[in-house]
């Protein structure tokens, strides 16, 4: 099964995972099928003392990073009282199980997955109260000589591709709120006062302009990469692409300022490269920030940020399919016509990743 979306992945795992070769085998897997994949011990090789290190606020600048989190759980250790019962029950190693914890609440419960070996003890707090059935994805596979842990992969690798695509509740960073944002105050207001015509902020002509609403189109250009250098960047490809201003004076509460070409048979091209995006920027660096005993890591900031702009195209897709258009616009009592326009407008919009 092909999955095209690529996802940085961490892989957290005790000593015995390692010494079996069960996490590289997974690492390997995942890799194979176009992932980016990383052992625990790899987000401590910026540390400036690899022998002392301060393993929860490493923890907490890198887990974020990822896409997803696969915890090997082998049963290492074993259980020979619990509650006053005795008892004699292999269970996984009690850093596995923070570990474990960190991920849910950094990732959100659909981006972990517990990979564990058959038979062990699975706390109570994993399975939930009263539910029955894990909070976040498990796999059980046989560590025998004749194990299944390759075919349990299959399985795994269909879950990521399935939830690749899909936003999650507990979400570190600004890109989803930016991106909600962004298409109510641009792409909506755009197509919802485009009608009443725009004139050009430059050619000191005040006569509006009205384009044909069937002949125009939008195209949204997210960068594949942000810095701090990014504005002048977005300056640069309008100057050189040749768009030019638009404002629509009447914009409800205040005019709506877009890029567009216009060409002689009178179609309307408006191009917006959506700034919004450096608020994500600014987010990962103050995270990145947090204080811990590890040199500066460019992988992980790029791992964040590329994390953060696949979030913003995703949430800009979620919002613009027409039901749920049609549905907002209801909600402010428009009439049907305008909205069947409105919605028309807003399926005219192409979203393209863009070197800048």
């Amino acid at each position: 099964m092909s999955h095209p979306v690529v996802q940085n992945i961490i892989i957290f795992s005790a000593g015995e995972s390692e010494r079996n070769g069960n996490l590289e085998k997974v690492k390997e897997f995942l890799k194979k099928a176009g992932h980016r994949c990383h052992g625990w011990r790899e987000l401590f090789q910026g540390a400036n003392n690899a022998s002392a290190v301060a393993l929860l606020p490493m923890l907490l600048k890198k887990i974020p990073t990822f896409d997803f989190a696969i915890i090997l759980g082998d049963g290492v250790d074993l259980l020979s009282k619990f509650r006053n019962e005795e008892v004699q029950r292999r269970i996984m190693r009690d850093n596995v199980l923070f570990e474990t914890g960190l991920c849910t609440m950094a990732l959100g419960a659909d981006r972990v997955v517990l990979l564990m070996e058959n038979d062990i003890r699975i706390p109570e707090d994993l399975h939930g109260v009263g539910v029955g059935n894990l909070g976040v994805e498990y796999l059980e596979y046989s560590n025998e000589r004749q194990g299944d842990l390759e075919a349990k992969l299959e399985r795994l690798l269909d879950y990521i591709g399935k939830k690749a695509g899909e936003i999650h509740p507990v979400v570190i960073g600004a890109a989803i709120s930016t991106a909600d944002g962004y298409f109510n105050n641009f792409i909506l207001r755009f197509w919802e006062n485009v009608e009443q015509g725009f004139v050009d902020a430059k050619s000191g002509n005040k006569d509006l302009i009205f384009p044909l609403h069937e002949k125009i189109s939008m195209r949204i250009l997210i960068p594949k990469s942000i810095s701090h250098t990014l504005g002048g960047r977005i300056r640069k490809y309008y100057e050189e692409e040749g768009y030019r201003t638009g404002i629509i004076p009447t914009g409800e509460f205040r005019g709506v300022e877009f890029r567009y070409k216009m060409d002689e048979a009178g179609n309307l091209v408006v191009c917006d490269i959506p700034s919004t995006v450096t608020a994500s920027y600014n987010t990962v660096v103050d995270i990145l920030q947090l204080d811990a005993d590890d040199e500066k890591d460019a992988d992980a900031e790029l791992r964040f940020l590329n994390k953060e702009l696949d979030s913003f195209v995703r949430t800009l897709r979620k919002v613009m399919v027409e039901e749920k258009v049609a549905a907002k616009e209801r909600s402010f009592k428009r009439a049907e016509e305008k909205i069947r326009m409105i919605v028309d407008g807003v399926k005219r919009v192409s979203l393209e990743r863009v070197d800048l």
